[in-house]
């Protein structure tokens, strides 16, 4: 099978009944009905030896590069004032730069079946180069912006937006998301 072209995306509506039936199901139909945010998922190591030699560079971004990427979210008049949420496992020293950004909320270490649904339930969610929040994003019906290339096929239309190793995104593709999005509320509703 040529991984690079297999799209898991025909697994959303499934992946998303499975959740919305499981243990965790009412909290995340909450969510996606509460306030807006933006959740970004921070892939670092669970263990120690998940870093080798032959681990690929782009597999842990800095958290600059988070913070840059949050900069140009802020650009996007949807996303302007919505708190950003940010989700890894380190220590809190390592993510001082994200934390003394305006309106974000760094967790943590968190428990992982509410960490993925509060990235699922987000209105707009950024996937780490990372299985737990690509599947997170398979669920969601929220805007979901991946850096490509990534291991399978990502779609680039409806509610996806692709970036590049830069974090850099167009802003037509993610005018097209937001409207494509089941979650985004017009401003003040």
């Amino acid at each position: 099978m040529d991984q690079p072209r297999f799209d898991h995306t025909p697994s959303s509506e499934a992946l998303r009944q499975a959740v919305l039936l499981g243990a965790r199901g009412a909290e995340f139909a909450s969510l996606e009905q509460g306030e807006e945010y933006v959740a970004v998922h921070i892939r670092r190591p669970a263990r120690t030896n998940e870093i080798g030699p032959d681990t690929h560079p782009d597999r842990w971004l800095t958290v600059e590069w988070y913070a840059q990427l949050i900069g140009a979210i802020r650009h996007v008049e949807e996303f302007s004032e919505c708190p950003v949420r940010v989700y890894s496992l380190g220590e809190p020293s390592s993510f001082v730069s994200l934390a003394a950004l305006k309106n974000v909320e760094v967790h943590l270490n968190g428990e992982r079946d509410s960490d993925f649904v509060q990235l699922a339930a987000a209105r707009l969610l950024v996937a780490a180069p990372s299985s737990f929040s690509f599947n997170a994003a398979l669920v969601s019906r929220g805007a979901v912006l991946v850096r490509v290339p990534w291991w399978h096929h990502l779609p680039n239309e409806g509610r996806w937006v692709h970036m590049d190793s830069a974090g850099e995104f167009q802003a037509a593709d993610m005018r097209r998301a937001v409207s494509s999005s089941f979650l985004l509320r017009p401003r003040g509703v």
